[in-house]
C-alpha cells in the first residue's frame, strides 16, 4: 500500500509506527468507511491470514503490540495512522 507524504513524514514518527505495518496492511480488516476513506485494523482473523501466508512471528508480534492502531486509507493509499481508545481493542494478546 502506498503512503501519503503526511503519513511518511509526520504520523509514522509521531506515533511510532514501524514501516512493516504498512506492508502488512493488505491483511488488515476494514471497518466502517469514514467519509470516502476506509479505516483499517488488524483483527485475530487478519493475524491468522498472516500466519497462513508465512509472515514471520516477529512481525506478527509487532502487530499484536500495536493492536490499537488504525490506518485510514483512500484510493489504495494510507492517508494517516491513529490509535483507538483503550475500550476499542480488537486483538487480545496471547502466547504463540
Amino acid at each position: 500500500m502506498k503512503l501519503s507524504n503526511h503519513v511518511e513524514q509526520e504520523r509514522c514518527q509521531q506515533r511510532a509506527v514501524p514501516s512493516i505495518i504498512f506492508e502488512l496492511a493488505v491483511f488488515a480488516d476494514e471497518v466502517r468507511a469514514s467519509g470516502h476513506a476506509q479505516r483499517l485494523y488488524f483483527s485475530r482473523k487478519s493475524l491468522q491470514r498472516m500466519r497462513a501466508a508465512g509472515v514471520s512471528k516477529k512481525d506478527i508480534c509487532l502487530i499484536e503490540k500495536k493492536k490499537h492502531l488504525r490506518l485510514v486509507a483512500k484510493d489504495n493509499q494510507v492517508i494517516t495512522a491513529m490509535y483507538a481508545h483503550e475500550g476499542k481493542k480488537r486483538i487480545q494478546h496471547y502466547e504463540h
